[in-house]
């Protein structure tokens, strides 16, 4: 019987409890276009925008969502962060919401989100969040983040 179990359970992998709560670094914003095309749009900020690149996103144990701006980076970036300052967020089990930014007139979004090792990533579907913008007329976002 012990054999049995170490040859069942023996070969699997370690798994840990993922969080949200930490810091992360954004590496990508896949968006599907209603045509099939497809772009990392975070690729494109950031070749415009280095500094784009360069943010860490923080996520909090109390429900927020904080940007942190390198220093040299601050006079670039400070119109983003002042516009998305300390946005709430709620988890339950896979369905993450981000609470609406009032200044950009950005409703509530909801993302499935998902861990794989030290990556997380969040799927948006626009059909599922219609008071979103999308003057793009796109099907589908994927944000990649790395944890720090």
């Amino acid at each position: 019987m012990l054999m049995l179990c170490i040859a069942t359970f023996g070969f699997l992998p370690a798994t840990h409890a993922q969080s949200i709560v930490g810091k992360w670094k954004r590496t990508a914003v896949i968006l599907t276009e209603s045509d099939g095309k497809v772009t990392d749009v975070h690729a494109m900020a950031a070749k415009a925008l280095p500094c784009a690149a360069m943010l860490i996103y923080e996520f909090t144990a109390n429900g927020l969502q904080k940007n942190i701006i390198p220093a040299e980076c601050a006079k670039t970036m400070q119109v983003m962060a002042d516009m998305y300052a300390d946005i709430k967020y709620t988890l339950v089990g896979n369905k993450l919401t981000i609470d609406g930014v009032e200044s950009l007139e950005l409703p509530a979004s909801i993302y499935t989100i998902k861990f794989q090792g030290d990556m997380m990533t969040w799927d948006f579907s626009y059909t599922n969040n219609p008071k979103y913008p999308n003057p793009t007329k796109a099907k589908h976002m994927s944000i990649v983040y790395k944890k720090l």
